[in-house]
């Protein structure tokens, strides 16, 4: 049972990116949301050999299985520069934290300054 519906979502997921890049045409086919809604009920059906099933042996999986290694490399790639961005981020968020103290410092001092200044300007 799990299996069917991991493959409906897999299914549904290559469906879903293929509509956000084709969606500008789609949107000029008459009943196309009918359609829409008409595929993805096939696609769930509570057969044995639904439309997912058949979408996914017949497309989906040998694409991947073909083109495994480059996907493989493609998100290690991708996580090793999001593991460097999030790298700099936490170092900078660190120096930010350093930069800001300082700052409160030096305004603390100068506000300490400005009170002593006029205290001793009041006494003359």
């Amino acid at each position: 049972d799990d299996t069917v519906w991991l493959i409906y979502w897999v299914v549904y997921s290559f469906f879903a990116l293929l509509e956000f890049f084709t969606d500008i045409f789609l949107f000029w086919i008459p009943f196309y949301w009918l359609l829409k809604c008409i595929f993805l009920v096939w696609c769930m059906a509570p057969t044995s050999y639904n439309g997912s099933q058949i979408i996914y042996y017949r497309f989906i999986r040998p694409f991947i299985l073909r083109y495994e290694k480059k996907i493989d490399s493609a998100v290690d790639r991708a996580s090793e520069a999001a593991r460097e961005v999030f790298g700099l981020a936490f170092r900078a968020t660190q120096n930010a934290g350093e930069v800001a103290k300082d700052m409160a410092n030096d305004a603390a001092a100068d506000a300490l300054k400005k009170q002593y200044l006029d205290n001793s300007a009041k006494t003359d």
